[in-house]
């Protein structure tokens, strides 16, 4: 584990957050948030946003995760937090605390990401936009997002570059 015991949370006190909903085994392996294959299309998917004229990367956003414990199936069978673990104060305290007041927008990937950034920002008086994503899994790309493309490197490129323009749609002009 990290010195700091976070694998769920990586750049925190920038202006833009980009907030998972769990950690999983490649996360706890690696020891840092959005390892994984959802990660890699988090951070193409970042490339392609724009936030105050310049291109996104990793490294430019906090990153954190919803609940902070690693759940995933093999171990756990499960691969998701409830939502009344993840609306526990001690965990609501938590994410306000990872979440500083430089916090201009939370990109939040995903209904539990979601669901735990309103509670913080109610509870807490937050002032931040909130942007609506979804998960950004391998799986949900090719359900929901379709290509004609030739090949699969390019059907997976076309279907990341729609699943962004739907997250710069969901910012209202916060990310272009």
């Amino acid at each position: 584990m990290k010195k700091d015991g976070c694998v769920h949370c990586e750049n925190l006190g920038k202006e833009v957050y980009s907030v998972a909903s769990v950690p999983g085994r490649i996360e706890e392996d690696e020891e840092r948030p959005l390892a994984g294959r959802a990660g890699q299309i988090h951070d193409k998917t970042l490339s392609l946003l724009r936030y105050k004229g310049g291109r996104l990367k990793r490294e430019m956003v906090s990153i954190t995760n919803a609940w902070p414990k690693p759940i995933y199936y093999a171990r756990d069978k499960r691969t998701e937090a409830t939502l009344k673990e993840i609306s526990q104060l001690w965990n609501l305290e938590r994410l306000n605390k990872e979440i500083s007041n430089a916090c201009v927008v939370v990109i939040c990937w995903g209904a539990k990401a979601l669901y735990a950034i309103r509670l913080v920002k109610k509870l807490f008086n937050r002032d931040f936009a909130i942007v609506e994503a979804e998960h950004p899994s391998l799986s949900h790309l090719n359900r929901c997002y379709k290509s004609l493309a030739d090949t699969a490197e390019k059907r997976a490129l076309d279907r990341i570059c729609q699943f962004a323009r739907k997250v710069k749609k969901n910012a209202k002009g916060l990310l272009s």
